[in-house]
């Protein structure tokens, strides 16, 4: 959530918009009878600019989403229950006017829209964010404090009855119902894969641009003395895998490197497959070595 605009209409009802990221032509709504409890967030792509940026909201019997773009220009997209909205229009920079201010709070600067509002509110207000950090501080509960919170607590007998007769079988399709994808829990987890980015297929672009290493060469390196290491796409061996290594060496022992994810992983006794296509002269070894530059097992 960026940049949150917030705004009362005449029914007592309260909206907000937000931009979602820095990079996407989209912004965020949702409303709330009380600023604690807020319903269903919807989300608008706009066509116009090249992202949202600082959307300001305004009522007059409809609602109008004014935003800034990267591109320097203003727009505004309007609409009558916030959940669909007319096509973007450009909008004039001095009718943007973003009324947000900036204040001082003991966690340091916040910048937002200042209202005024019966005490009820901000009483709600301030017992939700007590409960809020009622409930952080329970969360972040651990076992060094076993001695203090269960200083009290008496010896529980307890009576557990099996009802095998009850049992409910487990459907064998529920495998992967919730999976996320962290730590390489799909390349080189349920996608067996070893070798990373071994079609040198990376490109700046999977990353938005953003990480500048996150290209074809991304996962390999070289060593050997004279040896050079290129990615070409002059003669691709298919049209969906455009690139290729180019690999010159004038003596043996030139050696291309795969970290894998975070390393390769196998098992004793297990077998596992490698291929490759190459075109050239001279022999190649393909070695399972460890950190130490141990060989484990060479093929050639």
């Amino acid at each position: 959530m960026l940049d949150p605009y917030v705004l009362q209409t005449p029914d007592g009802q309260w909206h907000a918009v937000w931009a979602l990221n820095e990079r996407e032509k989209l912004f965020a709504a949702a409303s709330s009878p009380d600023l604690v409890y807020w319903g269903r967030q919807t989300y608008h792509a706009v066509e116009q600019g090249d992202n949202v940026q600082q959307p300001v909201l305004r009522y007059d019997g409809g609602f109008k989403v004014l935003y800034k773009s990267r591109n320097g220009q203003y727009y505004q997209a309007g609409s009558n229950d916030l959940k669909t909205y007319a096509a973007a229009m450009a909008l004039p920079a001095d009718d943007y006017n973003n009324q947000s201010i900036q204040v001082e709070l003991p966690g340091g600067k916040a910048t937002g829209q200042q209202h005024k509002v019966a005490w009820e509110v901000v009483d709600k207000l301030l017992k939700s964010v007590d409960l809020g950090q009622y409930k952080a501080a329970k969360y972040g509960e651990h076992t060094g404090q076993d001695a203090q919170r269960f200083a009290g607590l008496q010896p529980l007998k307890a009576t557990i009855r099996l009802q095998p007769g009850k049992t409910v079988p487990i459907s064998r399709l529920l495998t992967g119902v919730f999976f996320e994808d962290l730590n390489y829990a799909a390349d080189g987890g349920l996608y067996a894969e070893l070798v990373q980015n071994r079609d040198f297929e990376y490109a700046l672009s999977d990353k938005e641009y953003r990480d500048p290493k996150w290209n074809s060469r991304h996962s390999w390196s070289l060593s050997g003395e004279g040896a050079t290491f290129e990615i070409d796409s002059l003669q691709p061996i298919h049209a969906n895998n455009p690139h290729y290594a180019v690999l010159q060496s004038a003596q043996t022992g030139a050696r291309l490197v795969n970290t894998g994810f975070d390393g390769i992983v196998v098992r004793k006794g297990a077998k596992y497959n490698f291929s490759v296509f190459t075109k050239g002269n001279g022999k190649l070894a393909v070695k399972l070595v460890n950190s130490r530059d141990r060989c484990w097992r060479a093929v050639r």
